[in-house]
């Protein structure tokens, strides 16, 4: 039980520091269209906004992706596990088996 909470923790440290780093791309993006704001005009400052909409889809695409092969290693960290346990206990049988014949 405490690994399963261990696993989604590591999960939400990575999903913590991918929305950070989208964030702080689509902020940093609003700073350079605000920043430069009296230089353009309006329908530059809109074309920039639609840029920055784009980006932050992207990045959001890029989250989705990563969460769903976390999840998919997750799975398959759970069948080794169930395999890794499953042969110590053969193993385990094995030897009190052997010790047992002696």
């Amino acid at each position: 039980m405490i690994k399963f909470f261990l696993k989604k923790s590591k999960v939400q440290i990575l999903v913590t520091i991918a929305l950070l780093f989208m964030y702080s791309t689509g902020f940093i993006t609003a700073w350079r269209i605000q920043e430069r704001r009296d230089d353009v005009t309006i329908s530059q400052q809109e074309e920039l906004i639609i840029i920055l909409r784009v980006e932050l889809e992207r990045y959001r695409i890029i989250f989705v992706k990563m969460v769903i092969q976390m999840e998919k290693w997750e799975k398959k960290i759970e069948v080794l596990e169930r395999q890794l346990n499953g042969f110590y206990d053969d193993m385990e049988k094995q030897l009190n088996w052997n010790e047992g014949s002696n």
